[in-house]
């Protein structure tokens, strides 16, 4: 049993928490999928300020805590990089979900699905549902999550990510109520 999950508003912890859970999250959910030198030059330092000025914008955004201590975090707005075919001057996806990291400490607790679940509520209370996310095709801690949450592979990109090639793919909901009620 494990205890139990307080979903907060994301400016209810410092950007210095953000910062760490990215980073740890980065150093042991990515090693073998982005350069391993990449990962080991991470410093949380260094992204505080990234993360303060952030944290100004991402709406909406939250934290997930256990017995007190940020655990994970999400954050959500509208669409900034459109999945390969949706061209038309209305986006077939209007929101993103810009970041989605759980400290390695609390993985496989389900501060993932409580987290997106948060998000899927918000934007059923905007009446706006479709949802995408992007995420390294060759994640197979997150791809899974996705999928069991009702999300579909809706296109791919090559990118680069620390100095390495790595393919994403993007996962959509047309509808967050599946989301929702996948959780049932």
């Amino acid at each position: 049993m494990h205890d139990p999950i307080d979903i907060k508003p994301i400016e209810t912890a410092t950007p210095a928490q953000i910062a760490h859970i990215f980073v740890q999250s980065w150093k042991q959910g990515y090693r073998g999928l982005v350069s391993d030198t990449y990962l080991d030059n991470l410093e949380e330092e260094e992204l505080v300020q990234k993360w303060e000025s952030w944290l100004e914008i991402v709406q909406p955004g939250y934290v997930a805590f256990i017995e007190g201590k940020p655990a994970g975090f999400i954050s959500c707005g509208p669409i900034r990089t459109r999945p390969p075919g949706d061209k038309g001057i209305v986006p077939l996806y209007a929101w993103e979900i810009y970041a989605l990291y759980v400290h390695p400490d609390y993985w496989r607790r389900g501060i993932g699905k409580a987290l997106i679940q948060r998000i899927a509520e918000d934007l059923k209370e905007k009446r706006a549902r479709s949802l995408v996310l992007w995420v390294i095709k060759k994640n197979s801690r997150a791809l899974p999550l996705y999928e069991s949450l009702g999300g579909q592979r809706i296109g791919k990109v090559k990118k680069e990510v620390g100095g390495m090639m790595v393919e994403e793919s993007a996962i959509g909901w047309r509808d967050t109520d599946v989301i929702l009620e996948s959780l049932k």
